[in-house]
């Protein structure tokens, strides 16, 4: 009874298989006498259950906050080399929505550029190493479409990385020359969420939009560029992120929001499967939210006066 509707229907296609193969051979058992059992998942609550799961979208005016300071800080002279590959990381995922570990491996000098319209202007598009939507053991290689924010965030971490990079193509390397772990790499991006709780302004969101976002404690790692002092105090403190899957998801459903086709989003997103990228769509709940809690009593139009709600 404690196991979710998902986990059930797993295990029982599981024991289908088994109960159809002593059908095969045993002459006088019929699978079929338990097919009430079999049958038994629960449909309504096995969509709920997806539904709940599902990666949440970021709220707008968040996102917007997010992709300033991540600007800001790449544009910052004196910024720490870490932090600022940090706010390149998000500025990355914010706007092409790579996956965290597709971007964990990013290489260096893989921005290309191809002539459009009659050779008046130029697109750009990364080249990229994934393991997740290939068939083949040991990966392969794709692309993904640029704009302006993207290749800022490449070139900066392109050139921040220079002197660092020692015999390895890789862009995320540590001051050994090294290619950074991926706990590291993410220890850093927490950092920008904890460093940047005031400007980021969690405390503004919505108590719908608060449920879209992650409530994290401080952890000792996480605290690069903190005094040993500071590092002792924070540590244990509570602070808000959203995880970097998150942006993913944003990013499909701002190609949608747009109204652009879903074959070009599956493409851009790296989906081998239309399904798979409308899994990533999501209703706007605020919206949805507001009209609720907020319509007048006959639904004609926002009621401002919370007694007549």
């Amino acid at each position: 009874r404690n196991k979710s509707e998902r986990t059930k229907e797993g295990e029982l296609a599981a024991i289908k298989k088994i109960l159809a193969e002593i059908e095969e051979h045993e002459e006088n058992f019929y699978t079929s006498q338990f097919d009430e059992a079999l049958n038994s998942t629960d449909k309504r609550k096995l969509k709920q259950e997806l539904k709940k799961n599902k990666t949440p979208n970021i709220p707008r005016t968040l996102l917007n906050k997010i992709i300033q300071i991540a600007l800001d800080e790449i544009r910052n002279e004196v910024m720490p080399i870490n932090q600022k590959m940090a706010a390149c990381m998000i500025l990355l995922l914010s706007q092409i929505g790579m996956r965290r570990g597709e971007l964990h491996i990013l290489e260096v000098e893989k921005l290309k550029d191809i002539s459009i319209l009659h050779g008046e202007k130029k697109a750009y598009y990364l080249e990229f190493f994934t393991y997740k939507t290939s068939s083949a053991k040991n990966g392969k290689w794709t692309e993904t479409r640029m704009n302006e924010i993207s290749i800022e965030a490449y070139e900066v971490l392109s050139e921040i990385t220079k002197e660092r990079r020692k015999g390895t193509k890789r862009l995320f390397v540590n001051a050994k020359g090294n290619p950074l772990h991926i706990n590291t790499l993410m220890s850093y991006y927490k950092n920008f969420f904890i460093r940047n709780q005031d400007k980021l302004a969690f405390n503004l969101l919505t108590e719908e939009e608060m449920e879209l976002v992650q409530e994290n404690t401080i952890e000792y790692q996480e605290l690069d560029g903190y005094t040993m002092e500071k590092r002792e105090k924070m540590m244990g403190e509570k602070y808000f992120k959203v995880n970097p899957h998150q942006f993913r998801v944003a990013v499909a459903n701002e190609f949608k929001n747009q109204g652009v086709s879903l074959q070009w989003i599956k493409t851009h997103m790296n989906h081998l499967e239309e399904e798979m990228t409308k899994h990533y769509f999501r209703d706007d709940s605020i919206v949805e939210q507001t009209l609720r809690k907020r319509s007048s009593k006959d639904g004609a139009f926002l009621e401002m006066d919370e007694n007549n709600i």
